[in-house]
């Protein structure tokens, strides 16, 4: 008789597909044993693939419903579930869909999908007191400023006009659903300002800044790195939009010297 743990492992392999150990622990009870499997991975499968249409809208919209079901069901078969928080769940779907030969003639479906799971991560991420106009002011007091972008904050440069594509396949668009590949790509700043996620075009400047910024912040060495470090100007205009907006962190207080931060 094996172990609660081997049954366990037995069945989660069966989920996958790997039914053979597990079969013949199965009672019949009226139903093939494999046939009760399947049920219990046919539901895994309706479930995350639910999950996957929460997150992928837009996706569902231009591929049709019908085939979005069919890269669900390949995506949870490739990308089984391994993560209790299905939050989390989907991160990879981009890459399934330039894999899918049916999908060559749309390239710009990917970066699609990739602005979609940055919108469904800023709605998750955590809370932070943005750094506001005054916080950036006093920031020129600092020997070295450093600027933290908000935990929400995500930037995508895609060469299709991603943030016009995923606008009209909105539900509730009624602007004209025709977009001209053509018209180049789009860099997108997605944030969450207040309660709503936010998507907005980003300069080509700004994108380079907030990238550099989320490697390094320190301000001085991200402004070279976009570029900006000549363009002072320039620089002050972007940090004054950006802060304005709630892309910014505060800084987090420094704990008072001799105490740990935690309550006695």
């Amino acid at each position: 008789m094996p172990s609660l743990r081997e049954l366990q492992a037995d069945f989660a392999r069966a989920l996958d597909g790997d039914e053979g150990a597990l079969l013949r622990h199965v009672r019949p009870g009226g139903l093939d044993p494999r046939r009760r499997v399947f049920i219990y991975r046919n539901n895994l499968h309706a479930g995350l693939g639910g999950v996957l249409r929460a997150v992928y809208p837009a996706i569902e919209r231009l591929v049709g419903e019908g085939f979005f079901r069919f890269a669900a069901r390949e995506y949870v078969r490739r990308c089984p579930s391994r993560d209790g928080d299905l939050e989390r769940y989907g991160e990879d779907f981009a890459s399934l869909l330039e894999a899918l030969p049916q999908l060559a003639p749309h390239p710009y479906l990917p970066d699609v999908a990739r602005l979609e799971w940055a919108v469904h991560t800023a709605y998750f991420a955590a809370e932070a007191e943005p750094l506001g106009r005054a916080g950036l002011a006093a920031l020129a007091a600092a020997a070295e400023p450093r600027l933290c972008l908000h935990p929400a904050v995500r930037v995508l440069r895609s060469p299709w006009p991603v943030l016009r594509i995923w606008t009209v396949n909105q539900p509730h668009c009624r602007e004209d659903p025709a977009v001209d590949l053509d018209l180049g790509g789009e860099s997108v700043l997605v944030h969450r300002p207040g309660a709503a996620v936010r998507c907005e075009p980003l300069a080509e400047d700004e994108c380079r800044l907030l990238q550099a910024l989320a490697r390094d912040p320190r301000l001085a060495r991200a402004a070279a790195a976009a570029d900006l470090g000549a363009a002072p100007a320039r620089l002050g205009r972007i940090l004054h939009r950006l802060a304005t907006g709630g892309v910014f962190a505060a800084p987090s207080p420094s704990p008072t010297p001799g105490h740990s931060g935690e309550d006695p």
